[in-house]
């Protein structure tokens, strides 16, 4: 098995326990009108939410250009996706599959949507 065959597992497990039922790991993160506002804004279409999931994903590469490849770079839509989700549905609770640290590069990715929407 190669390297992206592994993190690509690592990803799917990654999100099945994210939308799984019974997630214990998360992320809280202060909900406010602004960020409300700006996720209403980002999903009110595609291209909008596309250009906010590409300028997530670069200031993350750029602040963790480090970190080796994960369940990130997979798919960095999706854990936009899933922090809007959350952010709106759980007032700032939002699931991570992967572990509560600060540090996880999931929690780090969801620190930085809620910081551009917090200063938009």
């Amino acid at each position: 098995m190669d390297g992206m065959q592994m993190v690509n597992m690592l990803y799917m497990m990654h999100r099945e326990q994210t939308v799984s039922r019974d997630c214990e790991w998360h992320c809280e993160l202060e909900m406010n009108d602004k960020i409300l506002e700006g996720i209403k804004g980002i999903i009110s279409s595609n291209e909008a939410f596309e250009k906010f999931v590409m300028d997530a994903y670069r200031k993350y590469k750029e602040d963790f250009s480090d970190n080796a490849l994960g369940s990130v770079d997979v798919s960095p839509k999706f854990w936009v996706q899933n922090f809007c989700l959350h952010m709106c549905n759980s007032n700032g609770k939002i699931t991570n599959g992967c572990c509560s640290k600060d540090d996880c590069p999931i929690n780090s990715l969801y620190r930085i949507c809620h910081s551009m929407l917090n200063t938009k």
